[in-house]
């Protein structure tokens, strides 16, 4: 009695495994369960390679971003930094460098202006800040900040003609 139990598990064992894995195979090639009959009633001959076909994924050509403007970035950092004098700060770089990143500068004493926001080299910055956009605009934003936008010669020339250089930024 014992060894027909043994048996009787086994063959249930065998046939439940035989199951999952048919039912696994059909998942797997996205068969039916009329296909899946009629593949146990009709296996494939010995003879016979089966090949799988795997749908291709949809091609989408990627969406190309068009690169932003440095008038758009500078307002995009403005705005990181909730700086409220937007228009100002296009002013004062429109003036400076007419928005141009690599825009340099030699002065009558020696030192050199540089980047878009015409930072001197007194300042010590790395050069690698300077001609940054994102971090040139951000060290003008906090000087602005703090009260010393008078370190830029625009500043008075803003103030004594902003539809100048109101006309100016329209431009860029």
């Amino acid at each position: 009695m014992k060894k027909i139990k043994t048996k009787i598990k086994t063959f249930l064992f065998r046939l439940a495994l035989y199951s999952s894995f048919i039912f696994v195979m059909a998942f797997l090639l996205d068969l039916t369960i009329i296909e899946i009959y009629k593949f146990v009633e009709n296996p494939i001959p010995q003879y016979v390679v089966p090949t799988i076909s795997v749908p291709r994924k949809a091609t989408t050509t990627p969406k190309v971003e068009k690169p932003i403007s440095v008038k758009e970035q500078i307002l995009a950092i403005a705005e990181d930094e909730n700086f409220k004098w937007k228009d100002y700060l296009l002013k004062l770089l429109a003036c400076e460098s007419s928005l141009n990143p690599k825009a340099i500068n030699v002065n009558s004493n020696g030192t050199k202006d540089k980047g878009i926001a015409q930072i001197n080299d007194i300042h010590k910055l790395p050069d690698s800040c300077v001609f940054d956009v994102d971090c040139s605009v951000r060290w003008t934003i906090k000087k602005i900040s703090a009260g010393k936008q008078s370190l830029w010669i625009c500043d008075q020339k803003i103030k004594d003609n902003p539809q100048k250089y109101a006309k100016l930024v329209e431009n860029l």
